[in-house]
């Protein structure tokens, strides 16, 4: 039984509470899906990128390196970040992400329409939807990353430059800093609502492009910009805290993990590393809520500016 209706108007508990009715209803076949398709380049990555960070920390833990060599650290950093395993865990990872994306959205879209949910329609509907997550997760994100990168520098320069002054040129940067500092807060909240609704924009309107995906979602959020900027909030926190779960452990493990390089006492805290480590992406997977209360909250506003679900039904009654 399909219980959750998307095309309909929600309020911002709404959105919340359905999520979690759907990810209930569909907890076995969307976790199989995930953990299929997903969960493996994700694991993949992890290994590595646990690997190196242990090696890593173990030099940094060592007193004589670091004494002989002052430049060490930036060696290390080098070392570890500027080869060919980083890279192939940073792509793995970024493989793992796009697929967490398209099984997600494929089995919204099979669920909404009334098609399959099993693990292996959802991999065959999904596959002519990744070019298209792709473009729109790779160019949202490259759009949000420049915005914050301008939005920063402008802040960054302005404070140097008030500075500089004499007199109350002090006074005036920090408080400058200050209000710049939750103006950024704010854009960069703002910028992330419309990056998170325009996935489901481009997936229902494949014609429109970015660009015109950022317009559309503009018009929707019209009145009802606060109201996403909460559910967006809300639900980062809820993800989370619900993943303090998986990664509680890892940062334990690593803080002693560290004490045991020092001791020499390290086999058992490295296994223990590398186990909580890995085990920590599995909460990755969690990433999945705020993908599906995004398109419940995408179709609450189509709904509410546009009528569409009202539509359908009355032209299937006619």
């Amino acid at each position: 039984m399909r219980s959750v209706d998307f095309k309909k108007t929600r309020a911002l508990g709404d959105v919340i509470n359905d999520t979690f009715t759907f990810v209930r209803e569909n907890l076995q076949p969307l976790g199989r899906a995930l953990v299929l398709f997903v969960l493996p380049p994700l694991l993949f990555g992890a290994v590595i990128a646990t690997g190196m960070s242990g090696e890593l920390l173990a030099k940094m833990m060592n007193p004589k390196m670091m004494e002989e060599n002052p430049g060490a650290l930036l060696d290390l950093y080098s070392q570890t970040f500027l080869t060919p395993y980083f890279a192939l865990s940073l792509l793995a990872l970024l493989i793992g992400y796009l697929l967490l994306y398209g099984v997600t959205i494929t089995f919204i879209q099979q669920y909404i329409c009334g098609g399959s949910l099993e693990s292996s329609d959802i991999w065959q509907n999904m596959q002519g939807k990744l070019g298209r997550i792709l473009s729109t997760v790779l160019g949202g994100g490259i759009l949000f990353f420049l915005l914050f990168l301008v939005l920063y520098m402008i802040l960054i320069f302005a404070i140097l430059g008030l500075s500089t002054l004499g007199g109350g040129g002090a006074f005036a940067a920090g408080l400058f800093a200050c209000c710049g500092v939750i103006f950024l807060v704010i854009a960069v909240l703002f910028a992330g609502l419309v990056f998170q609704l325009i996935i489901p924009i481009r997936m229902e309107k494949p014609e429109i492009g970015i660009f015109e995906s950022i317009s559309y979602a503009r018009g929707l959020l019209v009145g009802r910009w606060w109201q996403g900027v909460g559910l967006l909030f809300l639900m980062y926190v809820i993800v989370m805290v619900m993943g303090l779960i998986f990664t509680i452990p890892a940062t334990i493990i690593t803080t002693f993990a560290g004490v045991a390089v020092v001791s020499e006492m390290g086999i058992i805290w490295k296994v223990l590393f590398y186990i909580t480590n890995v085990i920590s992406q599995v909460g990755s997977l969690l990433q999945a809520m705020i993908i599906i209360s995004f398109f419940l909250y995408f179709y609450s506003l189509v709904e509410e500016k546009e009528g569409a679900g009202l539509s359908e039904r009355i032209d299937e009654i006619l």
